[in-house]
């Protein structure tokens, strides 16, 4: 996995359970959850994919850059990249104080 998506904040956004940052062995469920969405009538498939299904970053933005550096409140962030299967995807989410949108 690309190590600019291994924080709890992008396994939010890519809708994959979470883990405690005080307890390895605890896992949070995600708030959010993955829509994987086609243009209508393409041939691309649908199916899900996961952070380690990314091959290449070809942009990325975190801001603040990692919640699990002392950084809390605000975040957003958005990914644009190429998955090991060949479809490109666009991934993005945010979250303030009320939880994840």
């Amino acid at each position: 996995m690309d190590p600019r998506l291994n924080t709890g904040d992008w396994a939010q956004v890519f809708g994959e359970p979470v883990v405690a940052s005080w307890d390895a062995t605890h896992t949070y469920e995600p708030e959010s959850a993955m829509r994987v969405e086609v243009c209508h009538g393409s041939t691309v498939s649908a199916a899900p994919f996961t952070r380690e299904d990314v091959a290449e970053i070809l942009y990325f933005h975190s801001n603040p850059d990692d919640h699990e550096s002392g950084n809390l409140g605000d975040w957003d962030g958005c990914v644009v990249g190429r998955l090991k299967d060949g479809r490109y995807v666009a991934c993005s989410g945010w979250c303030d104080y009320s939880g994840w949108g």
